[in-house]
């Protein structure tokens, strides 16, 4: 690979004040997790996508995203998720992009965890479940 001067980058490019934020953001939340998939139910007709993680202490990461065309305007989506088998924690959501972290209003129906009227938009948002 030859660089020419046409601001060109190989490997990561920090820009910006965000882009930092963001990298330090999910390395921290992410130190030591391991993908593991348990069940989730979204009641919404967007296109969600999601990922599952455990991490060391027995936490789990839901990381969800709408799986849409991105564009400059809010392309944000009001879902109710179902977590069976997790009526006994408490759910975190993160907005990895902004930092912002906030406790999230969730009922138990069963053994299900219920969190409704979630905001997600075309990037991941994570929900961290904590064992009560």
């Amino acid at each position: 690979l030859q660089h020419l001067g046409e601001d060109v980058s190989v490997g990561i490019l920090l820009n910006g004040d965000t882009q930092v934020l963001v990298i330090r953001s999910l390395s921290t939340l992410l130190a030591g997790a391991q993908v593991e998939a348990f069940p989730v139910e979204f009641d919404t007709v967007a296109d969600m996508q999601s990922y599952g993680f455990v991490l060391p202490n027995g936490e789990r990461l839901l990381a969800m995203w709408n799986e849409v065309d991105i564009v400059d305007e809010e392309a944000g989506v009001s879902v109710t998720i179902r977590l069976p088998g997790f009526a006994d924690y408490s759910a975190e959501g993160i907005d990895v992009l902004t930092g912002v972290r906030q406790n999230l209003v969730a009922s138990v129906e069963g053994n299900d965890l219920v969190i409704s009227g979630l905001w997600i938009k075309d990037y991941p948002i994570l929900v961290r479940l904590m064992p009560n």
